[in-house]
């Protein structure tokens, strides 16, 4: 199975989950709910879902990311190839156990437009 494939599998399993477990509906109770991270940006490949519930925020998603400087992938349109090798470098992440960030690897293929782990990774090993 392709790594495009297994992603979406996890998200349609955490879509499914947040359905069926009625949890929006009890979150929506204290403020507007917001996806983020991966499931948000379809690049999920493994089962967390972040969630945010904005209740009279002072700044807006967008403003904090602009003041920390950091890429925010539930509002990038990716392409399938981004997607694809965001994925890779996951997979690559999760089979050598290494800690890295998910934020370290978008920044890493998006606005670097690195291709090979080993370059992101290599510091952690």
């Amino acid at each position: 199975m392709d790594l495009i494939t297994i992603s979406d599998d996890y998200r349609k399993t955490a879509s499914d989950f947040l359905q069926e477990s009625e949890l929006i509906s009890v979150l929506e109770k204290y403020g507007k709910i917001k996806y983020e991270g991966a499931y948000a940006g379809k690049v999920m490949l493994h089962g967390d879902v972040d969630i945010k519930v904005i209740k009279d925020a002072d700044f807006t998603q967008d403003e904090i990311f602009t003041d920390q400087g950091k890429l925010n992938i539930s509002q990038t349109n990716l392409t399938k190839e981004q997607r694809l090798k965001i994925l890779e470098f996951k997979q690559y992440r999760k089979d050598l156990g290494l800690k890295v960030s998910g934020q370290e690897i978008y920044e890493a293929v998006i606005e670097k437009g690195i291709t090979d782990p080993e370059s992101v990774f290599k510091k952690c090993r």
